[in-house]
C-alpha cells in the first residue's frame, strides 16, 4: 500500500465521519453521559458520541450490567472470589516487577542510543561516504532499523521505515483488541473489589484507536492503597496473561510448519507445496519483477539451490537472499568458443595465485560502445583463465540441462563452459507457474537482498480460485503483531510517567509503604510521645516519587528525540 494511498483513504474515512455525524447530530441531540450513575438510571443504555476534528470518541453505558452482574457475582461466590484474589496478587507482583524492567529498559535505550548518535556523529563528521538507498513501493526511502546505525535494545515500529506499509491494519487491529485485554483487567479487578465501571467505549485519534473503562473516583479512592495498586497492576498483567496464552496457541498451532495449523488451513482448501518450493503471494508494484512473478508462481530454485527445506536448512529462501555470502554457480553453460571469441576482450589473470574475477563488467565489455551495453561478462573455464562479453539472456534462461557442464571436458568439441562473473550481480529464478508443468527461468540483476524485501513468499497455495492467497501470511504476520503488541503495553504502561498505568501503581506503591510506616508508628508514638518523623517521612515520599516519574518522563522525551535525530540524520 503506498503512502499516499493510506493517506488519501484516511482523509476519506474521516471526512464521511464528520458528514455521518453532522448528518446524525442536525436533527437529532445525542446523550450526554452522567458524571456518576444512580442505581435507578443504571439500566438504561446510554450513549455519547463525539467528533472533533482528527478526534473521535464513543462511550456507551451497554456493559455496565453485565459488570454489575459480575461484580453481584463475585460478592456471592468466595471461592471465585478468592481465586481472583490471589492472581490479582501475583499481577501486583509481576507489575511491580515489570516496572522495574521498563525502567532499566528505558535507561539502556536512552544510553544506547545517545552512543549510536555519537558514533554516527564522528563517523560523519570524517567524511563518510553516502549510501544508495532503495526506495518503498509509495517512493520513500526504507531501509531496516539496524542499517541506520541506531543500536538500540528497542525497535520502534514506524510503517514505511522499520515495517512495511501494508502492515498498518494488522497494527491498528492488534492494537486496539490488546487494548480491550487491556481495559478488561482493569474491570474484573474492579469487580473484585466492588467498583462498578461508570462507562466504556472506545477512541480512535487521526488513526491510532483506544479502548477504555470509567471507574467512579470517588469510589476509588475509598479502597486501600493496595487494592487500588492491584487494580491498576491488572491492565498490564492481562497483557503479559495474553501473550502466554497466545504463544501457547502459536505454538500448537505452528501455522507455518506446525502439523495442527496445517490441518487447520488444509481443511481450509490450502495444500503445502513445500516439497515443491515457495509461493509467491506478492510483488512491489515499483520492482522489476513485478511483471515476471505472477503470485501464485512457485519458485523452485535460486541459482541452483533448490527452495526446498531440508534439516539443515528449513528456509532456504530467506538464508540464501540474506547472506552476503557470494554465489559461485556450481554448473555453467556450454557456449560456441567462437561466440566468445567475438565478444572477448583479451583479458587473461597476470597474478599467479589468483582464482576470482577481479574485473568488473566495466573493464571487460567495453560500455564505451553502445552495441555492447546489454552484455555482461563471463568467465571460460580454461587456462589461461579467459573472459569474455555474452547476452546474459538466452544463456542463463535456458532450462535445457544439455548446455549445462561442470568443465570444459562437458562440452562438445568447439564450445567452452563459462559462468557469469562474480561482480555481475546476476541471479536465476527458477520459476514453476501453477497452470503449467514446465518451468522457466526469470533473470535478476542487482543486490539479492532486494529480492528478500520485494517479494513475499509463502508455502501455502490455495486449492481454489476464490481463496485470497495472502490468507496463511496474514494469519502469520497478525500473530506476530498480537504478540509484539501486547508485550509493548505490558512494559510501555507500567513506566511511571502521566497518563500510563505506571504513574498511578507507583503513586499506591508509596501510598501503601506510608500506611504500613504510619501503623507501625502510632505504636510507638504511643509509647514516646512523639507525632512529628511521621509528618517529615511524606514529603520524602512524594518528592521521590515526583523524582522518578520526572526521570521517566525525560528519559521518553529524550527518546523520542534521539530517535528522530537518527532517523534525520539518514
Amino acid at each position: 500500500m503506498p503512502l499516499s494511498s493510506f493517506l488519501y483513504s484516511l482523509s476519506l474515512f474521516w471526512l464521511i465521519i464528520h458528514i455521518i455525524h453532522r448528518l446524525s447530530t442536525h436533527h437529532k441531540q445525542g446523550p450526554i453521559l452522567p458524571s456518576s450513575i444512580s442505581v435507578a438510571n443504571r439500566s438504561q443504555i446510554q450513549w455519547n458520541i463525539t467528533v472533533q476534528f482528527l478526534h473521535a470518541r464513543i462511550e456507551t453505558t451497554r456493559w455496565n450490567n453485565a459488570h454489575d452482574r459480575l461484580l453481584s457475582r463475585l460478592k456471592r461466590r468466595r471461592g471465585e472470589r478468592v481465586w481472583l484474589e490471589r492472581m490479582y496478587d501475583m499481577g501486583l507482583g509481576v507489575g511491580v516487577v515489570g516496572m522495574v524492567v521498563a525502567l532499566v529498559l528505558l535507561v539502556w535505550t536512552t544510553w544506547s542510543l545517545m552512543k549510536s548518535l555519537a558514533i554516527r556523529s564522528v563517523e560523519g563528521g570524517a567524511g563518510s561516504v553516502g549510501r544508495l538507498l532503495r526506495r518503498d513501493m509509495d517512493g520513500t526511502v526504507r531501509r531496516s532499523y539496524e542499517d541506520r546505525g541506531m543500536d538500540s535494545p528497542i525497535t520502534p515500529i514506524i510503517p514505511g521505515l522499520t515495517v512495511p506499509i501494508a502492515h498498518i491494519p494488522f497494527i491498528l487491529v492488534s492494537l486496539f483488541l490488546s487494548q480491550i485485554v487491556h481495559e478488561m483487567g482493569h474491570a474484573i479487578s474492579g469487580a473484585l473489589y466492588g467498583i462498578p465501571i461508570l462507562s466504556s467505549g472506545a477512541s480512535l485519534i487521526i488513526c491510532i484507536p483506544a479502548a477504555f473503562v470509567a471507574f467512579s473516583t470517588e469510589k476509588l479512592d475509598t479502597l486501600r492503597p493496595a487494592m487500588k495498586a492491584k487494580i491498576t497492576a491488572a491492565g498490564p498483567f492481562h497483557n503479559l496473561l495474553f501473550l502466554g496464552v497466545w504463544f501457547l496457541v502459536g505454538w500448537v498451532m505452528r501455522l507455518r510448519d506446525g502439523m495442527v495449523g496445517g490441518l487447520v488451513l488444509s481443511v481450509a482448501g490450502y495444500r503445502d507445496v513445500s516439497e515443491f518450493g515457495r509461493v509467491v503471494v506478492g510483488v512491489e508494484e515499483t520492482s522489476p519483477l513485478a511483471g515476471y512473478l505472477i503470485p501464485g508462481t512457485i519458485v523452485t530454485k535460486l541459482n541452483d539451490h533448490s527452495m526446498v527445506p531440508s534439516e539443515e536448512d528449513s528456509d532456504p529462501w530467506s538464508s540464501f537472499l540474506k547472506s552476503s555470502k557470494n554465489d559461485e554457480m556450481e554448473f555453467g553453460w556450454c557456449v560456441d568458443s567462437a561466440e566468445l571469441g567475438v565478444c572477448i576482450n583479451v583479458l587473461t589473470y597476470a597474478k599467479a595465485n589468483e582464482d576470482r574475477l577481479e574485473s568488473s563488467s566495466k573493464e571487460c565489455c567495453l560500455p564505451d560502445e553502445p552495441t555492447l551495453t546489454s552484455l555482461s561478462c563471463f568467465v571460460a573455464n580454461t587456462k589461461p583463465i579467459q573472459l569474455g562479453c555474452l547476452n546474459p539472456v538466452p544463456i542463463l534462461t535456458s532450462t535445457d540441462p544439455k548446455v549445462r557442464c561442470y568443465s570444459e571436458t562437458g562440452c562438445h568439441d568447439g564450445s567452452v563452459c563459462v559462468r557469469p562473473a562474480e561482480k555481475e550481480n546476476l541471479l536465476r529464478l527458477t520459476v514453476l507457474h501453477n497452470d503449467q508443468d514446465r518451468e522457466e527461468v526469470v533473470l535478476w540483476t542487482g543486490p539479492r537482498n532486494e529480492i528478500y524485501d520485494e517479494v513475499t513468499v509463502d508455502k501455502w497455495l490455495p486449492r481454489f480460485s476464490f481463496l485470497p492467497l495472502s490468507l496463511p501470511s496474514w494469519l502469520n504476520i497478525f500473530w506476530e503483531y498480537m504478540s509484539t503488541v501486547n508485550h509493548s503495553l505490558f512494559l510501555f504502561n507500567l513506566v511511571p510517567i502521566s497518563g500510563l498505568d505506571g504513574s498511578h501503581l507507583l503513586r499506591s506503591l508509596f501510598e501503601m509503604v506510608k500506611d504500613r510506616g504510619s501503623e507501625t508508628y502510632d505504636l510507638e508514638a504511643l509509647e514516646s510521645g512523639d507525632a512529628t518523623e511521621n509528618h517529615r517521612s511524606r514529603p520524602r515520599f512524594e518528592a521521590l516519587e515526583r523524582l522518578i516519574s520526572g526521570g521517566a518522563a525525560v528519559l521518553v522525551g529524550l527518546d523520542l528525540v534521539l530517535v528522530g535525530l537518527g532517523l534525520l540524520r539518514t
